[in-house]
């Protein structure tokens, strides 16, 4: 058969090795010899991308969070629900994105936000997807006094308010200040909501500025008093240069 190699430093894409036929082959030492491992599957970037841009409602000025990234929150509560899952809430649900990878896994599904707006787009996005699949609820709620609506729940998994756009060296601390305010009133109520030894799945951000780092320091300091252990964190996922990058936790309810 005529041949031709393509040399990467690193693993080719999913698209490269799906669309143009690539016999994807990494050399690695094994046993002071060598050995070749063989792709044999990639990701469905495809369906990703449906879900990411294909849904009825989006917000890219809200920071959309990526279907890939909900998806890897929900496994991360997955697994430490040792694969039993029952019910997740997500108490900043925006457009859905973690509540329809939450129900594509077999959970049982809540969520909230604080505009009505956003949660008749969010139910529109989930009966798109999954228009017979599994039990979810919506409703209208303030993150913060989430306990005024629901009884209890077995993990929760969310990606907060990150801040307002247009984060500056001017502005970043005070938002900061205001972050850590709204955090640490949700981890308050959310006590009382979650099922003991709960897990909390949830993204903190982190300000590069001018060469500058601001966390949300308070938040995580505070979360020992606030009744929680952090078992895991911070799990970063961002773009390189990118001026507000995802930290992920893993909270346990003490």
């Amino acid at each position: 058969k005529r041949v031709r190699y393509v040399v990467s430093p690193g693993q080719l894409s999913s698209v490269v090795v799906s669309k143009e036929h690539v016999c994807e082959l990494v050399i690695f030492p094994y046993r002071e010899k060598f050995g070749v491992g063989v792709t044999v599957a990639v990701q469905p970037f495809e369906e990703w991308i449906t879900r990411d841009r294909g849904r009825p409602h989006a917000d890219p000025r809200a920071g959309m969070l990526p279907p890939k990234v909900a998806r890897m929150m929900v496994k991360i509560a997955l697994r430490q629900a040792q694969g039993k899952p029952g019910t997740l809430l997500d108490p900043f649900c925006g457009m859905g994105t973690i509540l329809a990878e939450a129900l594509l896994t077999g959970w049982n599904a809540i969520g909230s936000d604080q505009s009505s707006q956003v949660i008749k787009k969010a139910e529109e996005n989930i009966l798109w997807l999954l228009p017979t699949r599994g039990q979810w609820k919506l409703f209208v709620s303030d993150a913060t006094h989430i306990s005024q609506n629901l009884e209890s729940v077995d993990v929760i998994v969310t990606e907060p308010f990150l801040g307002k756009p247009n984060v500056s060296d001017t502005n970043v601390r005070d938002m900061v200040t205001g972050l850590e305010k709204l955090y640490i009133g949700c981890l308050k109520d959310w006590r009382r909501v979650l099922k003991p030894g709960a897990k909390v799945v949830i993204v903190f951000p982190r300000f590069v500025i001018g060469g500058k780092t601001y966390v949300v320091k308070k938040a995580i300091d505070s979360c020992e008093t606030l009744g929680y252990t952090v078992l895991a964190g911070p799990i970063e996922y961002a773009r390189p240069n990118a001026v507000v990058r995802r930290e992920i936790f893993v909270l346990q309810k003490k």
